[in-house]
């Protein structure tokens, strides 16, 4: 194999596999570019593949290359016409896997390797930096591996490849005494590198460096480049809106996504939730065949430990919720809920009349917050004032249901009647998903006269009606019920457990929950099975996945610095700082304005300074400290170009072997000798500007002999 066929097929093999992922990426559902330009982008680099395999002698030259760029135009017009309010990245990405493919197409010298392992990197960036899933590791490790072991066999080709610039006046009567040792280096090199245990641990080594770097780099508030998406994308669920109609959580059905996770903090489980039931939103006014909320919310303020309170009992547990985004303002909590502490900054919450806990604003992506616990169902509604109150509107009951009402519900206590109707309705009534052929002109009415079927919207709304007809306060509500217990230590909430059922304010007793649908049309949790487990241990990756890598911020980066200040004076310092650490490793503020402004400055120069020292160390470093070092820089040079040069060469000889080889370079191979014989010979040492001089002067001599030599 030639060494430019391998080469080729070295890069080829590297553009082939850099884009796959952008067509799963974001944003959904097409991805950063879709499937049918990927397919045409990846048959022709297996085109490109094939002819570099058969050793083709054509490739394309500047003229094609100017014609096909022309081509494009209307193309690349037509591409950011489409843009519109959308992402600027899918039409330059096109643009870049379009000139990487050309490119690949006309490698004729050296340095046009290089362009194309530049625009590798540049689409291996946007994939990842495009992907919120998981999956992406696996390619990660694969580009890694396959990106280290072709880097290393390009640059072992390079040392190895034979010189294909005219002969040098006087090569062949010199014998370079370095050329058998760096040959021998080189294959060596080429030997290791080339082998599947050092590209491991290669891949291993940038592994281990980069999670201390992800780990203290300053963070972005902003997961992603594309904003929302991946496996943390919105996921609309309208039942929790400001109004819903009689039939969104029937849609829901059978909606295997998770809603949210739920973990109980200490691991226990048993006895701390009891039934798992999380409320959402309640909904006081009826019209036909939705509900709505009549009343504004009130504003919540963070107490001095930055902690919502919602109720003043005690909380006994606690549990951390990762809500997915639900296209809703409602914040999800369960029934226990006394106090919330949210991650990250927010200005306020709202809690309605009806007992319901708002945000904001509707969150574009998951995000987690902590919930303290009471004993039992906790009543954070308002209870029932004046003769207008919502929740005993008559809106939407009929004389039939006053009727069945007065019927059904009989005397006594307002518990007792309101029990008799939630066992009517349980009894009598029917679960269903079908209403193909009904009429919705009247749908409550119809379900409780004439068909006696419906799903939990309907037994719900029924019920809060009947019990208005019997002067009973009631209102609708929506949320989620049960949740699938994974043995890797919390609940699965999917959107399949979306759930509807009704309070009632009780004398004496406040708000009361009920729920009149029956039990064979709640929701239910799958049994246990290997699939299940699979399922569960799948989600799992995916949580931490987001939840300690896409997700992961500033406020992270507070709590781990200051366990591990905590841990560090444990360890080497003395006690009088013991309290301060104890505070310093209690979790992080929700609060950025709390845990993070005392570690922030610390991250910035971290991830500020410290790079900037590094650039000025390296800047130094290519400086020249002399005229002559600048001199044995450019012999270097020559050498891994495959000019043979004796270590007694002289400079003008070396000058007129050079400008020989490569004309472009006369200019700053002469100023670099004149300014190393004037110093060596003159004793006139290089000021700071001409040291300046000389580092751009190599940087040209460089180009001109890369470009000097033909791709081999």
């Amino acid at each position: 194999m030639t060494f430019a066929r391998e080469k080729r097929l070295l890069l080829g093999a590297l553009a082939l596999l850099a884009p796959l992922p952008l067509p799963l990426n974001e944003p959904r559902p097409a991805g950063v570019i879709g499937f049918p330009f990927l397919l045409v982008y990846l048959s022709v680099v297996t085109l490109f593949l094939i002819r570099a395999a058969r050793a083709e002698a054509r490739w394309l030259g500047p003229l094609a290359l100017n014609l096909l760029g022309l081509g494009y135009l209307p193309f690349l017009a037509l591409d950011l016409a489409q843009v519109g309010g959308g992402s600027l990245v899918r039409p330059m990405m096109h643009l870049v896997l379009f000139s990487l493919a050309a490119k690949l197409f006309s490698l004729e010298r050296e340095g046009d390797k290089w362009h194309v392992v530049i625009g590798v990197f540049f689409v291996f960036v946007c994939a990842m930096a495009t992907s919120s899933a998981a999956g992406i590791v696996l390619y990660l490790v694969a580009f890694l591996g396959l990106s280290s072991y072709v880097l290393a066999r390009l640059a072992a080709l390079h040392l190895v490849s034979p010189p294909r610039a005219t002969p040098l006046p006087g090569a062949a009567d010199s014998v370079d005494p370095v050329a058998p040792a760096l040959l021998g280096a080189a294959l060596l090199g080429t030997a290791l590198l080339g082998t599947r245990r050092t590209v491991a641990l290669l891949v291993a080594g940038t592994i281990v460096i980069a999670m201390p770097l992800f780990a203290l780099m300053p963070r972005l508030n902003d997961p992603f480049i594309l904003g929302a998406g991946g496996e943390r994308s919105l996921r609309y669920i309208t039942g929790f809106s400001d109004e819903v109609n009689l039939d969104v959580i029937g849609r829901v059905r059978g909606n295997r996504e998770v809603a949210l996770r739920l973990e109980v903090e200490g691991g226990e489980t048993a006895g701390r939730l009891g039934e798992l039931r999380l409320r959402g939103a309640s909904f006081d006014g009826y019209t036909g065949d939705r509900w709505h909320r009549s009343s504004a919310a009130t504003r919540l303020r963070p107490g001095a430990d930055y902690t919502f309170r919602l109720d003043a009992t005690p909380a006994i547990a606690a549990v951390r919720i990762y809500l997915e985004a639900l296209g809703t303002q409602s914040l999800i909590l369960p029934v226990q809920a006394v106090s919330v502490e949210l991650e990250g900054p927010t200005p306020l919450l709202r809690l309605d009349r009806g007992g319901g806990v708002q945000l904001p604003a509707a969150p574009s992506t998951a995000f987690g917050y902590r919930v303290g616990l009471g004993p039992g169902p906790v009543d954070l509604a308002a209870p029932p004032s004046g003769d207008r109150e919502p929740t005993l509107d008559l809106a939407g009951v009929t004389p039939e249901m006053t009727l069945l009402a007065a019927e059904v519900a009989g005397s006594g206590t307002d518990f007792e009647r309101a029990r008799r109707i939630e066992q009517h309705l349980i009894s009598s009534y029917r679960y269903t998903l079908d209403f193909v052929g009904r009429s919705t002109a009247d749908p409550i009415s119809d379900f409780l006269f004439v068909y006696r079927s419906g799903h939990c919207e309907y037994f719900a709304s029924a019920m809060v009606l009947l019990l208005r007809a019997q002067a009973i306060p009631a209102r609708f509500v929506t949320g989620f019920l049960g949740g699938e217990y994974s043995p890797l230590g919390y609940y699965l909430v999917r959107q399949d457990n979306a759930h509807a059922w009704v309070e009632a304010y009780l004398d004496g007793r406040g708000w009361v929950i009920f729920d009149p649908t029956p039990p064979s049309g709640r929701p239910t949790v799958a049994p246990r099975s290997l699939w299940s487990l699979v399922r569960q241990s799948y989600d799992f990756l995916v949580f931490r996945w987001d939840r300690y890598v896409i997700s992961y911020g500033t406020a992270d980066q507070a709590e781990l610095l200051a366990r591990l200040r905590a841990w560090l004076r444990s360890r080497f310092g003395d006690d009088r700082g013991s309290e301060r650490d104890r505070i310093a490793a209690a979790p992080a503020a929700p609060d950025a304005d709390r845990g993070v402004a005392r570690w922030l400055p610390s991250g910035w120069w971290l991830g500020i300074f410290v790079p900037l020292l590094l650039g000025a160390l390296v800047w130094l470093r290519r400086l020249p400290r002399s005229a002559t070092e600048a001199y044995l820089r450019l012999r270097r040079m020559v050498a891994r170009r495959g000019v043979v040069i004796d270590a007694t060469t002289p400079a003008l000889q070396l000058g007129t072997r050079i400008v020989n080889s490569s004309p472009g370079a006369a200019v700053p191979v002469g100023r670099i000798i004149g300014l190393y014989l004037r110093e060596s010979f003159g004793g006139v040492a290089a000021s700071l500007a001409e040291r300046r001089e000389l580092e751009g002067l190599l940087a040209t001599a460089r180009k001109q002999l890369v470009r000097s030599r033909p791709f081999a």
